[in-house]
């Protein structure tokens, strides 16, 4: 199965960047589309009328990475983020954690994901 996770913007200002790509790539059978591109949320710049149009259109290369990576299940940190992704791609991303605790759960996902493999049993002494 295929996430699209999105990169914030303030994640990489406060140099925490890939966090949550790397821990989503522990969840075994799922391979992650990063798309590092800005949605143009701004806070609450978007949410004004004036400014909406053009947080959309500067948002555009994020909003076509998220589609072109034709995942069922996007993720973002972000949820000011979310919002403008759901509003261009018709799919509501999800937080990473939400992805990680879904990923376990029989019907978490469209596509269920493989349970880790056990670790050997050590022999009893």
């Amino acid at each position: 199965m295929t996430i699209a996770y999105h990169v914030p913007c303030h994640l990489k200002a406060q140099g925490i960047c890939f966090r949550s790509r790397d821990m989503l790539r522990q969840i075994p059978d799922v391979e992650i589309e990063t798309v590092e591109a800005c949605t143009a949320h701004d806070g609450t710049w978007a949410m004004k009328k004036e400014f909406f149009e053009l947080s959309m259109k500067w948002g555009e290369k994020a909003f076509a990475g998220l589609r072109d990576a034709g995942a069922k299940i996007m993720a973002t940190d972000c949820p000011l983020a979310a919002v403008q992704i759901e509003q261009t791609t018709g799919v509501r991303p999800i937080h990473p954690v939400e992805v990680l605790a879904r990923a376990y759960e029989p019907d978490g996902f469209p596509d269920p994901v493989a349970p880790p493999p056990e670790a050997p049993k050590k022999a009893s002494t």
